[in-house]
């Protein structure tokens, strides 16, 4: 009796198991490693009268901004809400200043994706021509 108790017991949690790993493997097929989104950045309001072109990518763990003539990275998190995922990311580039990325994606594309820019003082025409805090919103080509 006890013997058909532990095969039911075993059947119910390979059962489970099997189901947990396929769910995984869908979550995992919708997120954004090994993907790349070519657009354009731009400020957000007056100071965003042009754009510059580069790539948004996401590979090993890492969100990348390639353009003309740099790159930044930053580890990238994203979690499900809703119908798409989530994603953020803190990258720290040159003068120790900071980019705060935020977006979400569908399984297929970008959207709502922001890039906000923390600036230290001390750059001559940064200073008097951009605010402390930057916001720059990312266009998917």
């Amino acid at each position: 009796m006890m013997t058909s108790f532990y095969s039911s017991l075993s059947i119910i949690l390979a059962c489970l198991i099997s189901f947990s790993a396929t769910a995984i493997n869908m979550e995992q097929a919708n997120t954004l490693e090994g993907k790349s989104f070519p657009g354009s950045i731009k400020a957000q309001g007056l100071i965003g009268f042009s754009g510059v072109k580069g790539t948004l990518s996401f590979n090993n763990g890492l969100l990348t901004w390639t353009a003309l003539h740099g790159r930044d990275s930053g580890v990238y998190q994203i979690k499900k809400h809703q119908q798409a995922h989530q994603f953020k990311a803190s990258v720290i580039i040159e003068n120790d200043e900071h980019i705060q990325w935020t977006g979400r994606y569908d399984g297929q594309s970008l959207y709502d994706v922001k890039a906000v820019w923390s600036r230290n003082t001390g750059d001559f025409i940064h200073d008097r021509l951009l605010p402390d805090v930057v916001t720059l919103i990312f266009t998917p080509d």
